[in-house]
Formats: structure tokens, sequence, C-alpha cells
């Protein structure tokens, strides 16, 4: 059981953590023939998802947790999902929070070529179309952020609400297109 800060973000480390109390972890296995592809049939109040999916041949690992409006969190630049682990029990009582982690990070290897915000906002993209997520909150945090823009300028039918954390794009020198995206951003 983590027992304090430090240890919120050790988790990662250690395989010896026990899941929080009153929360039911489970595996998906279930898979559309010839992918990777998982098949979350139904989301339950307090189940934790921990799984891996094909997304355009990355092999991602990503957690969902909670139940409700579905909220995807981009995570900062060389971090891993951890990172939100002590804001994430109250996001997951209101929302479904979909964490993937990003190309050489976390527990999703790195594969040939560059990491750039581009092709992290592809793969962003991919993995909504993966799991069959229609529109979410996007919420980035740093690294996350940028990548959250590029996701909401391609495809602003996947954002419903845009929520950029720690990020260095100034919202003056954004796009109209951003600014205007049918309320997903305020500025």
């Amino acid at each position: 059981m983590l027992r304090s800060r430090s240890d919120c973000h050790r988790g990662l480390m250690t395989t010896a953590r026990e899941p929080p109390r009153a929360m039911k972890v489970i595996n998906v296995r279930a898979f559309v023939p010839g992918t990777r592809r998982a098949i979350m049939t139904r989301q339950l109040d307090g189940t934790v998802v921990k799984d891996r999916i094909d997304v355009g041949g990355l092999d991602t690992y990503y957690e969902v947790h909670g139940a409700g409006e579905p909220l995807m969190y981009l995570h900062g630049g060389f971090n891993t999902i951890e990172m939100l682990c002590e804001i994430l029990p109250a996001a997951a009582r209101q929302y479904r929070v979909d964490l993937p982690e990003r190309q050489g990070q976390g527990r999703t290897p790195d594969r040939d070529g560059p990491i750039t915000y581009q092709s992290m906002a592809d793969d962003t993209i991919a993995f909504f179309e993966a799991v069959g997520l229609s529109a979410a909150h996007l919420v980035g945090f740093s690294d996350g952020a940028m990548v959250a823009i590029r996701v909401a300028l391609q495809r602003p039918d996947l954002v419903r609400r845009l929520v950029l954390i720690g990020q260095y794009a100034q919202p003056g020198r954004m796009p109209a297109l951003l600014r205007r995206t049918n309320g997903a951003v305020h500025t």
C-alpha cells in the first residue's frame, strides 16, 4: 500500500504494490481476432483496467479508471501515468479517465524514428480510434498539453473540452480554429 507522496511516484518501480482498497483491478482479455485490440464491454465504478493495445503498430500501455464522461489525460514528457496518482481518485469519481502512455515513456516501448509532437498527436488520435472513443475531455500536462493542442487542431471532433496545464503555448498566438473549437478552449 502506498503510504506517502514519494511512494506515489515510486509506484512504477515496485511490483509488490497492492491495489488501492475498494478498487477491483481487472485485465481485459477479449480481443478482436487478428489484432491486439482489447474490447471493454462495460466500465464499472471503482474498476481499474490495465492493458495494452496496438496503436498503429505501437504496443501501447494504458489504464482506465472510474466511470462517467470520458476524460483522456496526457502525461508530461518522459513521465508515466503515475504522475497523476494524487489527483486520479478524485477525477475517477466523476469521469472515466483514459491514461495512455506515449512512445518510449513508461511501459510503452520506443520505436524507430524521432519522438515529435506530431507523432505523439497521431498516436493519440489512433488511441481514440483503437479503443472506440468517439470524443473526450482532453487534459494535457506539459508535453502532453502540446500534444493535446495538435490533437484539437487535427481532430476537433474528438475534443469536448481542452485543458492545458504547465505548457508554454501562448493563447493569443494559438490559431483561431483552436480558440473557437465549440467552447473547447477557454482563454
